[in-house]
């Protein structure tokens, strides 16, 4: 998505004396300059509490969201103010996560489970908001990004032939993978289910394995739809 179709909000964190701080930027369609929200905000990250919720997603999302926004500062104001924006203008969030290179515990955080300061949902499961991980290098050389590889997917439909028994519609075992081949687009796709052409017409576990060992990965994405 161009950047000129989002608001884009940038938290870059760095260590700054004693504790980590925060500066904030927004950028929006329109504006030809950036707007600064908030600069040098203290952070305090508590890593061994994020740490005890290592097994529960969730609470580690509530916890590292309740030290990164903190009530009642400045980054929170900023986010209130950069959800307003894209909410009155009907467009995507973008959360930019810019963290110093040397910082080397901020990239061990789990990020991807911060939720929403304002209505505590978890970002990861908002479909209009976009959170990127930038990645500095003091390194001057070019960096560049190695060949694509061939991509190949595997769908898998499980479709019961008895489902009325249990008063469940039929799944439509054609459409679905005509949905997913207009996806995928030029990605080659492998189906296991009971459509003309799969390589097995029984999604059983032994059907799954032995499409994967024939060479479906690396794969791209496995749809398991009953």
């Amino acid at each position: 998505m161009p950047a000129h179709e989002a608001v884009n909000i940038e938290i870059a964190i760095r260590w700054s004396g004693d504790a980590y701080a925060g500066d904030v930027q927004l950028d929006q369609p329109g504006s030809q300059t950036d707007a600064v929200l908030a600069t040098d905000v203290r952070i305090d990250l508590n890593i061994e509490s994020l740490l005890a919720h290592t097994l529960d997603a969730a609470a580690y999302g509530r916890d590292l969201t309740a030290q990164l926004f903190a009530e009642g500062s400045m980054l929170t104001a900023a986010w209130r103010t950069a959800r307003g924006l894209a909410d009155g203008a009907a467009l995507p969030l973008r959360l930019r996560l810019r963290l110093a290179p040397a910082a080397g515990v901020l990239h061990a955080v789990r990020w991807e489970t911060l939720c929403d300061p304002l209505t505590d949902m978890p970002l990861a499961l908002d479909a209009r908001l976009r959170l990127v991980r930038y990645l500095d290098s003091p390194n001057t050389r070019p960096i560049t990004f190695g060949p694509k590889p061939t991509l190949r997917a595997l769908l898998v439909v499980a479709a019961p032939h008895d489902l009325a028994r249990y008063r469940m519609a039929d799944i439509d075992v054609s459409g679905e993978v005509r949905r997913v081949r207009e996806s995928l687009g030029a990605i080659a796709l492998t189906v296991v289910g009971d459509v003309d052409g799969a390589r097995s017409r029984r999604a059983t576990l032994d059907a799954i394995q032995d499409a994967l060992r024939a060479g479906v990965k690396p794969v791209t994405k496995i749809h398991v739809l009953a």
